[in-house]
């Protein structure tokens, strides 16, 4: 079960999301909420996941949302300051862990999946194109 108790609770969305439906949940001391990965929410079939964290989450509550590759960016800045408060968008370029694509073999074995290092969504070479 979940200590609701305690001063730092890591759930799914999709739980979070029933206990902002539930009415048996008090989240007068909810401070701030932090949804991961949240280009899901442009997932047909959990994108409405997140939306509905966000229209529901108590006002009082700060939203932090995080994605390595959500495209619109400013537009969720606006939607999430119309819909829940006022967002500020806090961008950055700089990918402190670098993206590695491999695929691994039975015996445990990884190998590159791409024959140069930094190439793939997110890579280095991709980045050095522009």
């Amino acid at each position: 079960g979940i200590n609701r108790d305690a001063a730092v609770v890591v759930m799914t969305t999709e739980v979070f999301k029933n206990m902002l439906y539930s009415d048996k949940e008090d989240l007068s001391r909810l401070y701030g909420v932090v949804l991961d990965e949240f280009h899901y929410m442009n997932d047909e079939q959990r994108g409405t996941v997140w939306e509905e964290c966000v229209i529901s989450c108590p006002r009082h509550a700060r939203l932090v949302a995080l994605s390595a590759t959500v495209s619109n960016a400013p537009d969720l800045r606006a939607w999430m300051s119309a819909i829940h408060n006022e967002t500020e968008l806090v961008e950055s370029t700089d990918r402190p862990v670098p993206l590695r694509y491999e695929f691994g073999l039975v015996d445990g074995t990884c190998l590159p999946l791409f024959r140069r290092k930094n190439s793939g969504p997110g890579g280095a070479d991709r980045e050095n194109r522009r």
